[in-house]
């Protein structure tokens, strides 16, 4: 019973981390929201599809562009990638 209780938990703060992102991928620049350390379990697209500037159809064809598979976490992402996403993105607010 307390793997389970050790797994809900682990969910929970995962579940956390992915309402952190996208919230903040929201109203925020998208390079602070790719280089905070609460937003690794995301989906790279979640935060894409919210994104004032971007949305859902640019956001995964700027994925596309740049070889990032569609289910690609922030956390995962090298420093040369986040790099790529924020300076394809042409937005003033990053």
């Amino acid at each position: 019973m307390d793997t389970r209780r050790k797994a809900l938990e682990t969910v929970r703060e995962w579940r956390g981390e992915i309402e952190r992102a996208v919230g903040a991928g929201a109203s925020s620049p998208l390079a602070g929201v790719l280089s905070r350390d609460d937003t690794g379990h995301a989906y790279l697209v979640k935060v894409l599809d919210v994104h004032p500037c971007l949305g859902k159809v640019a956001g995964r064809r700027l994925m596309a562009g740049l070889g990032l598979a569609p289910r690609t976490r922030i956390g995962e992402m090298s420093p040369g990638a986040v790099r790529s996403v924020v300076s394809a993105c042409r937005c003033d607010r990053g």
